[in-house]
């Protein structure tokens, strides 16, 4: 549509039809999971699908540690099974 005002000023007016994603009839998505983002930063996720984090006690207070302790801290630990499950659940797509 063109609106003409006066002599000097012509007005394009467009019309878009927007096509975001509806919901069609009998359709039913599954929602979304939310991901918890603190673990989110705290696990990944190893080649063979084994969840990593991590190891604790490595931040401060060093001096006291032994080399061979400090040494083995900075390998990341493997999450046991049974604590992977609540983790998948904070991070479902992991």
């Amino acid at each position: 549509m063109v609106l003409v005002i006066g002599v000097q000023m012509t007005i394009t007016i467009y019309h878009h039809e927007s096509h975001h994603s509806q919901n069609t009839e009998g359709e039913n998505p599954v929602p979304k999971l939310k991901t918890n983002r603190g673990a989110a930063k705290r696990f990944k996720k190893t080649g063979t699908g084994k969840i990593k984090a991590k190891r604790a006690f490595a931040r401060h207070i060093l001096t006291k540690k032994p080399t061979n302790r400090k040494r083995g801290l900075r390998r990341p630990k493997l999450i046991e099974k049974t604590d992977s499950k609540g983790i998948k659940k904070l991070v479902p797509y992991i």
